[in-house]
């Protein structure tokens, strides 16, 4: 479970390919979702863990570590 502002959605995922999660931010304006864990955005190989800032309209699918 993720601690989300109440402007990001965040939907956890779990498979035969990992753990993880999908933040959309939805109201145009920034936002923030604290991570159960540290993992990395497929969409742009950047390394996430701890509390992460959310742009508005964006979107991050996290792969946990």
């Amino acid at each position: 479970v993720c601690a989300a502002t109440e402007n990001v959605l965040v939907v956890p995922r779990d498979g035969s390919g990992g753990a993880g999660a999908i933040i959309v931010e939805l109201d145009n304006k920034p936002g923030s979702v604290t991570l159960p864990k540290s993992g990395v955005d497929l969409l742009t190989g950047a390394a996430t863990s701890g509390t992460v800032e959310v742009p508005p309209y964006g979107v991050s699918v996290v792969r946990y570590a």
